[in-house]
Order: structure tokens, then C-alpha cells, then sequence
């Protein structure tokens, strides 16, 4: 398993019953990068303020 499947996997698990975008706005980040990451979407790049709080 890929790093970013780990992530996706995690995420995922985390957000629970919030939808994408109840967990993104929680998180700090918006609701396209979070689906990326849930999807595993190949490459990305987090940059400065994405999903830090």
C-alpha cells in the first residue's frame, strides 16, 4: 500500500459520518483537496495552510 492509499484509508476513517465538506471546513481546508486525498488522487502537494490548525 502507497502512502497516499494510507492517507486516503485514514481520512476517511477519521471523518466518520461528517460530510466532506463538515470535515474539510473542521480541518481548516476545503472540500476539493479533501476529496483528492480521500480518493487517493495520484499526485498532490499540501501547501502552507491546507488542513493545518
Amino acid at each position: 500500500m502507497i502512502l497516499s492509499e494510507i492517507l486516503a484509508e485514514n481520512l476517511k476513517a477519521r471523518r466518520g459520518k461528517l460530510t466532506q465538506a463538515e470535515f474539510a471546513r473542521k480541518l481548516g481546508g476545503s472540500r476539493a483537496t479533501l476529496t483528492r486525498l480521500e480518493n487517493a488522487g495520484g499526485n498532490f502537494r499540501l501547501q502552507g495552510g491546507d488542513f493545518i490548525s
